[in-house]
Formats: structure tokens, sequence, C-alpha cells
């Protein structure tokens, strides 16, 4: 995809030098990357992964009640994983070692995507390109949906607040694996030897998720299971995202705008929530830090909170949006409400 280019606005360097003596002073005595803090949090998260992975099918004397609860657990440590371990690992922020950056980046592959998907589509397509119609995929889902006021609207639309969080989300982790990944990597024109690796990872994703259940229980309670671990997947994975750009104090904007790009475009289009809830910032892997992470993707989300602190200064101090929900539930009313008048106007 070509990349967009924009006219710079003063502010953008005003703000990047303002900021720079800040970074210099949180960093003057460790590295950007993650933290032994961070490395316990990826050996906790595989940990119960792999415990659960054997565990619950394993294990048919479970009540019905405890199995759909561990196959939710199951779910939320699989987004746990991409937010904390392959979404640094993939921006190379991890670890200062790239080879075990790039080793743990295949978590993803593990899970049923695909790392080099997800860096063209996240690093690339919607990193520089953030809430821009027609180039950030995240915000294009389709005839489903209208999330940017450019894009056409339907009689559907209308209830779209409806069923995107109901239906689409919880299946959307599904859809991932085994219909955008190829057409994603249709799209990057792909060579043979990739789709076979492609094809290889979600072998083992499926051997990993039915295979090995197959050989303890049933067809139906393997498939049961699954649909729920997927489902809780997708969901989360949704929300978290979708919480951090498409909602209300958020802007959309397109290409033919003059807009700014990197530093006020970024903080224009992206938005905070709930970043004083530190159990929730430790499993979403800072992705309620969205501000601080698009501006600075190369440093690992562990140092975020720092930042924040410093860039909530210069921002009061250049008279930049402070875009921020106080609790989750705040920010998930104004994602829910956004699509509401999106569908309506």
């Amino acid at each position: 995809m070509e990349t967009v280019k924009f006219k710079r606005d003063p502010l953008s360097f005003e703000f990047k030098q303002m900021m720079k003596p800040c970074l210099e002073k949180i960093f003057e005595n460790k590295s950007k990357t993650g933290t032994v803090a961070l490395h316990r949090k990826a050996i906790i998260l595989l940990g119960l992964f792999f415990l659960l992975l054997v565990y619950l099918p394993t294990n048919s004397s479970l009540p019905v009640s405890v199995e759909i609860i561990g196959c939710i657990l199951l779910g939320l440590v699989v987004a746990g994983i991409g937010f904390n371990i392959m979404h640094d690992a993939v921006h190379r922020s991890f670890s200062k070692n790239d080879t075990l950056n790039y080793i743990l980046g295949y978590t993803l592959n593990m899970l049923g995507g695909d790392w080099r998907i997800w860096k063209q589509q996240h690093n690339a397509d919607h990193h520089m390109h953030t809430n821009i119609a027609g180039h950030d995929g995240d915000i294009d889902l389709g005839k489903v949906a209208r999330i940017h006021p450019n894009q056409k609207k339907r009689w559907i639309h209308k209830y779209q607040y409806i069923y995107l969080p109901l239906f689409l989300y919880p299946i959307s982790y599904f859809a991932w694996i085994y219909f955008l990944d190829f057409q994603k990597a249709q799209r990057m024109r792909w060579k043979r030897i990739d789709y076979l690796t492609l094809i290889f990872s979600k072998c083992v994703h499926i051997s990993l998720f039915v295979v090995f259940p197959l050989f303890f229980r049933s067809l139906s309670e393997v498939a049961i299971g699954y649909a729920i671990v997927l489902a809780v997947t997708g969901t989360v994975t949704s929300f978290v995202f979708q919480l951090a750009h498409v909602v209300e104090i958020t802007k959309m904007v397109t290409a033919t705008e003059k807009v700014t790009y990197d530093e006020i475009h970024q903080l224009i289009t992206t938005a905070n929530f709930a970043t004083s809830n530190k159990f929730l910032s430790w499993y979403v892997g800072g992705l309620n830090f969205q501000r601080e992470h698009h501006l600075y993707y190369k440093i690992s989300h562990v140092h975020y909170p720092e930042i924040n602190e410093e860039m909530k200064k210069v921002c009061d101090e250049l008279h930049l949006p402070q875009n921020e929900y106080p609790t989750l539930i705040s920010a998930i009313k104004s994602h829910i409400h956004y699509l509401k008048v999106m569908g309506k106007q």
C-alpha cells in the first residue's frame, strides 16, 4: 500500500522537541525494551496457555460449568499472549535481542494468525495511516459496518451498534484465522512458498486446538470448546483495538485532507482508556495507553505509564487534545454510541 504523505504541522516538531528530554530522562539508566516484569508476565501467560490446553481436554470428569469457565479463561489467555508477547515482539520492543523478538512473533502463528501479515497490516498500514479511510484496514470492515463518515451508509448499519459487538466481534477471530489471512496474503502478492508456510502455521494451530483434544473428547465437545475460545478471543481483541480509535473523541480523516502526520495526527486519531486500572494495563499489554504506543511503538509497553505522565504535561502546555476515557465502561459506551451515530447519519 502506498504511504500517504502529509504536510507536517509545526506543532509536531515542537511536541517532539519537548518530549525528547523527557524520554532521555526516563531511559537514562534503562533500556527501552521489555523488563524482567514483562518476561515474567510472558512466562505466566505461556504457562497458563499450555496448562489449560492440556488440562481441559484430558480431564473429562470436570463439571460442564468448570469446562466452560476454563475455555473462557483460555480465550482470555490467547488474547493476552497477543497483547503482551506477540505485539511487542513484532514491534521489536519485547527484547534487545532481535532473534528473540523474531521467535516470539511466531506465537501469533501458534495462535492461528501470521506475524508477517500482522506486521504489514498493523505496523505499516494501521500505524502509518491511523483512521484514514481507504488506508487503515482496522476501520475497513467491508459492507457490514460503517466506521468512517466517507464509507457508504446502508440500511443495515442502523443496527451495527447491536450486531457488531454481539455477533461479529465474537466471530472475528475465526474469520481472521480461516479467511482474512488468505485474502491479505493474496493482496500482498505472496509467493507459493509463503502460502505453504501460512498453511503450515494453520495446521499447527489446528493440531493444538482441535486434533489434540479429539484424542480425549468427542467432536461436539471439542467444537463447542474451540468455539468458546475463539469467541472470547475475538470479542476481547476487537474491543481493545476499537476503543483506541473508534470512539467519539477521536478524529476520522481522509487522505485528501491537509491533516498532520506523526505526532499531531496520532494524538487526534487515538485515545487512551482506563490508564489508572493497573490490572487492565497489565492484561492488555499497555494497549489502553494507545497514544503512547502510537507515538513510541518501538518502546515496550511496560514504560508507557511513565511516558504518559510526561506527555500530559507537554500536551497541556501546547494545548493539544487529551483523548482519554477514565474507565473501561466509559470507553465501551462511547464506542457503542459512535457506532450508533455512524449507522444513523
